[in-house]
């Protein structure tokens, strides 16, 4: 097995990816995605790691590190959008591939790294690897929620 940072030219490998983590949502045009990604790409602070046996990427995370003015000026790092294809889990992948990103989080200075999930069957893993659980609570606002007058950008 092989971790490193993406290349611009795997992100239909990454796309593929992403279809085992949230196999709901319908697929983005060529150009949307495209767009994103070069976007994406060209943001020093965004970062995908991929972890690649036999040339194949089988699991990708991403590491947002975010400037921070607390905490001495030390960045922090949100993680997200972990996911392993199903053919290659159980095999301590994603474990490697996410101590790579933390080390790589490290390196940048960051005081923590961040990761939310919606899926309870996940959590003794991220817990075998590190994270822990905090007395912090997440919260999370998404448009359109009743109630949400935040969300219409009126207040």
């Amino acid at each position: 097995m092989h971790i490193r940072p993406i290349k611009h030219d795997e992100l239909s490998e990454l796309l593929r990816l992403y279809s085992f983590l949230n196999p709901e949502d319908p697929p983005l045009s060529e150009d949307i995605a495209k767009d994103a990604w070069d976007t994406i790409f060209a943001d020093k602070n965004l970062n995908y790691f991929v972890a690649l046996i036999d040339s194949k990427i089988v699991a990708s995370c991403m590491l947002a590190i975010i400037p921070n003015l607390t905490r001495g000026g030390r960045p922090f790092a949100v993680m997200q959008n972990v996911v392993t294809d199903p053919a290659y889990r159980g095999r301590g992948i994603a474990s490697e591939l996410l101590s790579f990103a933390n080390e790589f989080a490290w390196e940048q200075k960051c005081y923590q790294v961040l990761l939310q999930t919606g899926r309870p069957e996940t959590h003794d893993f991220y817990r075998k690897v590190g994270f822990q659980d905090d007395v912090k609570t997440g919260f999370v606002i998404k448009p359109g929620v009743a109630g949400n007058s935040m969300a219409r950008g009126s207040a």
